[in-house]
């Protein structure tokens, strides 16, 4: 699946219009903790993007943290990109 914008700033699946629809998304039970070791459970987010789909939703916007993610300049934290992947 490839979502682009076109020329006339629409968006395109796969080459036919696209309507996203969706919504922010945080798990309820650790909100903005999602990402961190004391926190991170994947099995709230597959049950969760499972109703979305369910439901019809076709997107969602997560926010990610930076210093969970790069706690450091020259860090990367892989774990927290394998958790997001």
């Amino acid at each position: 699946m490839r979502v682009q914008l076109d020329a006339h700033g629409r968006f395109m699946r796969d080459g036919r219009p696209y309507l996203p629809i969706g919504f922010n998304y945080w798990p309820p039970e650790s909100g903005v903790e999602c990402w961190t070791e004391a926190h991170w459970s994947p099995e709230p987010w597959r049950q969760d993007f499972a109703r979305m789909a369910a439901m019809g939703f076709n997107c969602v916007r997560m926010f990610l943290r930076w210093p969970e993610f790069q706690p450091a300049e020259d860090t990367i934290n892989t774990t927290a990109i394998a958790r997001l992947a």
